[in-house]
């Protein structure tokens, strides 16, 4: 379009936010604020899977290696509805996972 950019415009990176993602935790723990084989309810104890089995073994490692069972672009599609992170997060619980 012809509008503008400015400091509310936004871009699809597609899933260049991974790598970024993946390098500032790296950083994180290299500073040892956190260990990849943390626990993520540690940090994120509202966390809810459909597996509850699943839910006190998820480290951080697994949010980025996808081990998560979780189906490829679970919640893609509630982004491009323009849902919040926070509800994309409380849907997981309900989402059957493939593996």
């Amino acid at each position: 379009t012809q509008n503008p950019i400015d400091s509310d415009t936004i871009f699809q990176i597609g899933s260049i936010s991974k790598s970024f993602t993946t390098a500032l935790t790296g950083i994180l723990v290299d500073q040892k604020l956190l260990k990849w084989k943390d626990k993520v309810i540690d940090y994120y104890p509202e966390m809810m899977l459909y597996d509850a089995n699943v839910r006190p073994e998820f480290m951080i490692q697994d949010l980025f290696a996808q081990n998560s069972g979780l189906p490829t672009m679970a919640t893609l599609f509630e982004s491009f509805l323009g849902y919040s992170v926070d509800h994309m997060l409380k849907t997981l619980r309900y989402i059957k996972p493939v593996a």
